[in-house]
């Protein structure tokens, strides 16, 4: 399958994303209304990709992931954690069809966070971070449930949280589709494995992006269904 394609969809996002990246297996597609300014060493194997077509698509695809985290903020939560979570973590709560995990903020080192679907069943994780959010060494497990089924959504001040997953020695292990409107994500020592969709993001080196890239469309349930990396402006 293609490697990660890289989508801006306005020239008010950030433009750090292509800092100490050098094998690229995939292109970038652009909003023409957006710049990005990569390292020298940021070669793409697809190259640079624009067009008034992919402008309507990531125009789009904006619009359906501003609805999606609406819903998302209106979700009933099953679970909630305030203050800063340091520990390890498996569910305290039987998983169902839709299972909603609240957390102020996280901080994870050399931790293990295990979820696990119904066998049989089609269960979907949501976990909401209000506030900053880091995984060092930490792996994330998912039993009956495969990386599209969990969604980790940041709701964090931009100006001053991340969803940060770029340190760690051995690396951490995660998956899921990140959505963080304003935090910027960080991805670098971690082998990664699911979707970004975001406004800001940065990829260091230590990265290893696993998925297959969704081309952005009208249908949000097809963004959602795949795997891969969408950039999106802030509202």
């Amino acid at each position: 399958g293609r490697g990660p394609e890289f989508s801006r969809t306005s020239d008010g996002s950030s433009d750090d994303g292509a800092k100490d990246v050098q094998n690229f297996v995939g292109t970038v597609n652009l909003h023409s209304g957006a710049s990005l300014t990569p390292e020298a060493n940021f070669n793409p194997s697809g190259g640079f990709l624009t067009s008034s077509a992919m402008d309507a698509q990531l125009d789009q695809a904006n619009i359906d992931l501003g609805n999606y985290v609406a819903y998302l903020d209106g979700l009933t939560f099953d679970f909630q954690e305030t203050g800063r979570y340091e520990d390890n973590f498996t569910p305290g709560v039987t998983v169902k069809d839709l299972t909603v995990f609240d957390f102020e903020e996280v901080e994870a080192k050399d931790k293990t966070w295990t979820f696990t679907g119904r066998n049989g069943y089609s269960d979907k994780i949501v976990i909401r971070v209000a506030e900053n959010f880091e995984m060092e060494s930490t792996v994330v497990n998912l039993v009956n449930l495969e990386a599209e089924d969990v969604t980790w959504y940041s709701s964090a001040d931009g100006d001053k949280d991340k969803f940060d997953l770029h340190k760690g020695d051995p690396r951490s292990e995660f998956a899921g589709i990140i959505v963080s409107p304003d935090a910027q994500v960080r991805l670098g020592e971690v082998n990664f494995e699911g979707s970004v969709y975001g406004s800001d993001l940065k990829l260091g080196s230590g990265n290893e992006f696993t998925g297959v890239v969704p081309e952005p469309s009208a249908s949000l349930m097809l963004l959602l269904s795949g795997l891969g990396l969408v950039i999106y402006r802030r509202r």
